[in-house]
């Protein structure tokens, strides 16, 4: 069954569990397809997980999440992984044919951090805290990045 990697929040699926998780409805994702074996996957793996600390109080809105392609092939093969890591970002649904929207920047996790909000700014119906963390992430752009855990309410 799925676990959550408890020092980091990141929820590892395992086998169909993913169905649950990412198409449940309520919360968007942030999907990591990765192969245990893989230099590159192994050289971001604490990346993501710093990532997925910086982001842990958005756990209401968000998952952060992953699958082994090793272990769990033919999930890998659903969404048409051509390279590991891939990260996806699957926004709150139950259409389980939806494969998200495939991350091709920078790997910091500034980056990842930055991605997520516009990626949540754009979710249709989202909750009025996505739509405030995207307004506030335009706002201060001029400014340097803010270090999450990010607070939208103390950028208003």
């Amino acid at each position: 069954s799925s676990g959550i990697n408890a020092e980091y929040g990141v929820v590892i699926y395992k086998q169909e569990d993913y169905i649950t998780g990412l198409y449940n409805g309520r919360k968007a994702n942030a999907f990591l397809l990765y192969s245990s074996w893989c230099g590159h996957c192994q050289k971001f793996a604490p990346t993501y997980k710093e990532y997925a600390a910086l982001v842990a109080d958005w756990s209401s809105v968000m998952t952060v999440s992953g699958v082994d392609c090793v272990y769990d092939t033919p999930v890998c093969k659903k969404y048409h992984v051509q390279g590991y890591p891939t990260l996806r970002f699957i926004g709150p649904t139950t259409n389980t044919s939806d494969v998200g929207i495939t991350y091709d920047g920078d790997r910091s996790k500034q980056d990842l951090v930055k991605w997520t909000i516009s990626m949540l700014g754009e979710v249709k119906n989202a909750p009025v805290f996505c739509l405030t963390l995207a307004l506030c992430l335009k706002k201060r752009r001029q400014a340097s990045f803010l270090e999450p855990p990010i607070n939208p309410g103390s950028w208003l």
